[in-house]
């Protein structure tokens, strides 16, 4: 997420920082023209922000389209910076 001085924050920890892969595969491969659809968890507050996913691991990394969010802007306080 971005916070008010247009930061990206990260405000979780990714599923490959906690040992765990949703799909059990060790890589998932995207051809051309497919796509991924994700669950993410919302938020609910006042404060619009852009968020991204962050799909992969070490440096091999894909980020999502942005999207928005209504967060509290509380919630910027209980995560360090991070850039994405």
């Amino acid at each position: 997420m971005k916070n008010r001085q247009g930061q990206w924050i990260q405000m979780e920890n990714s599923l490959s920082q906690e040992l765990f892969c949703g799909t059990g595969q060790p890589t998932i491969y995207i051809k051309p023209c497919e796509m991924i659809l994700s669950k993410v968890k919302h938020y609910n507050g006042t404060f619009k922000t852009d968020c991204k996913l962050v799909l992969g691991r070490n440096d091999r990394v894909v980020y999502s389209n942005v999207f928005s969010e209504f967060v509290d802007e509380k919630i910027f306080s209980f995560n360090d910076t991070e850039d994405l």
